[in-house]
């Protein structure tokens, strides 16, 4: 069952990610509220495993398919770049604004508290 969940996560970040910059049209404020709900969320997700450290894996992940995908169809190199790094900006704001979410309702949860190593932080 975990694995079957696992797997659905490419479809469930896609979903997203067409929300965030089709339905929504990378409107600041709206992309705001739904990356920090969605990252509030994965407070839930931390007595199943998760650990704030997996946005970092998640962003090299996607710093590397972005350049893959482009570079397979983008044959003049300056432009690629450009694309690349925008996409990049578009992923690291998505995640900042995750990571504040979690942040912000993990500090709620603690009462406030400093995190440790063992909250998630």
């Amino acid at each position: 069952m975990q694995n079957a969940a696992f797997l659905g996560l490419s479809s469930t970040i896609q979903a997203f990610f067409y929300k965030l910059i089709i339905t929504y049209e990378l409107n600041d404020d709206q992309v705001r509220e739904a990356c920090e709900q969605l990252g509030a969320r994965h407070v839930d997700f931390i007595s199943r495993g998760f650990n704030s450290h997996f946005w970092d894996i998640f962003l090299v992940c996607m710093a590397e398919k972005i350049d893959e995908t482009l570079s397979s169809y983008m044959i003049e190199e300056d432009k690629k770049n450009e694309m690349i790094l925008a996409w990049q900006r578009v992923v690291n704001c998505i995640v900042h604004q995750m990571r504040n979410g979690y942040s912000d309702r993990r500090k709620q949860q603690l009462g406030g508290s400093k995190g440790g190593a063992s909250n998630g932080f």
